[in-house]
């Protein structure tokens, strides 16, 4: 029996009314080190949960060896989580105020030690004060078919 990580995030963006203009769902890639906290919480040699999603403007393509987003503009921490039955789904909301004038095109996350767990490339999204940016990361935990 093999388990494996089914990974996708959805990224919604709202008007500054909070109506919903736009919705992307891409899957990711958990990276080597995303892999490697794992085997080390089933080792238990180390408890480092999930704690910041960041965001950067670099679409190169995911690749298993990278340890951080090609171009970092801002980390915040999870605003949300919603653990369920063979899932976890965190959620960072960046508002009106947060990295207007950016093209944003990555996203990572990351562990409270600061290791990335898995990044995602999206399709570019100009960051202006009247659209909100809602990153929703669900990791599924299942057995291999």
């Amino acid at each position: 029996m093999n388990i494996y990580f089914d990974n996708i995030v959805k990224i919604y963006l709202f008007n500054e009314t909070g109506t919903e203009v736009l919705r992307m769902e891409h899957p990711n890639l958990v990276v080597n080190t995303g892999l490697n906290l794992i085997r080390d919480y089933l080792n238990q040699s180390l408890a480092d949960p999930m704690k910041y999603i960041s965001v950067g403007d670099d679409g190169t393509a995911a690749e298993a060896s990278q340890t951080e987003l090609l171009n970092e503009l801002f980390r915040d921490e999870i605003t949300k989580r919603t653990p369920e039955d063979r899932k976890v789904t965190f959620e960072l909301l960046l508002g009106t105020t947060q990295q207007n004038g950016e093209t944003l095109r990555e996203a990572g996350l990351f562990s409270a030690a600061g290791s990335m767990f898995a990044r995602v490339t999206h399709e570019a999204i100009n960051k202006t004060s009247i659209i909100q940016v809602l990153y929703s990361w669900t990791i599924f935990i299942a057995v291999a078919p």
